[in-house]
C-alpha cells in the first residue's frame, strides 16, 4: 500500500417518502397527487446528513442548499382494463411546470392482477434557494384508475414511494 493512498468516500444522503396505504383516484384530467401528502422522510442512508423535507398540501419543499435526484414510482391498480390504457406522471414545480421525464405505467391485464409500475425522474438544483415540487398524474383513456391500490388478494402491496438522493 502507498503511502499515498486516499480513502474513497460517497458523499451522498438518501431519503424515502412511502405513500404507505393511502390511494387516490385519476381520471383523465391532470392531478396533483395527494398520496404523499403528510408523509414523513425516511431516512435510508448518509454520509453528510439529512436535508429537511416536508410534504404539505401535496407540495414537497427541499431544502436549500443541496442538489437533489427525485426518482416517483407509482402502483396503479384498475378494475376495469383494457388494451392500450396507460397513466401518465412526473414532477413538476409548484406552478405545474414539468421538470422531471414522464413516468408511464402500462395497464396490463393477466390472470391475477392488472398492475403495472414505472418512474420519472427528476434534477432539482436547490442549492441558491429552497423549491417546492409536487407529483401530477393523468390517465389516457378509459375508467379512473386507483393510484396506490391493489386488487390482487394474492399480491404483497407494492406502495409508491419517492425516493431522494442528495448531495451538496
Amino acid at each position: 500500500m502507498s503511502y499515498f493512498g486516499t480513502e474513497k468516500k460517497l458523499l451522498l444522503s438518501i431519503s424515502a417518502i412511502s405513500a404507505g396505504a393511502t390511494t387516490q383516484s385519476v381520471a383523465t384530467a391532470i392531478t396533483d397527487l395527494t398520496i404523499f401528502n403528510g408523509k414523513s422522510l425516511t431516512q435510508i442512508v448518509s454520509s453528510i446528513g439529512y436535508p429537511a423535507i416536508s410534504v404539505a398540501s401535496n407540495i414537497i419543499t427541499l431544502e436549500a442548499g443541496w442538489k437533489y435526484c427525485i426518482n416517483a414510482r407509482l402502483k396503479v391498480y384498475d378494475s376495469t382494463p383494457s388494451a392500450g390504457e396507460a397513466i401518465n406522471f412526473y414532477i413538476s414545480d409548484a406552478s405545474n411546470t414539468q421538470l422531471s421525464s414522464t413516468g408511464t405505467v402500462n395497464i396490463t391485464t393477466d390472470s391475477s392482477a392488472s398492475l403495472a409500475q414505472e418512474n420519472c425522474i427528476a434534477y432539482i438544483d436547490a442549492t441558491s434557494a429552497s423549491q417546492q415540487i409536487k407529483v401530477r398524474a393523468s390517465k389516457n383513456s378509459g375508467a379512473a384508475v386507483t393510484v396506490n391500490g391493489s386488487g390482487d388478494a394474492g399480491n404483497t402491496s407494492f406502495t409508491s414511494h419517492i425516493l431522494i438522493k442528495a448531495w451538496k
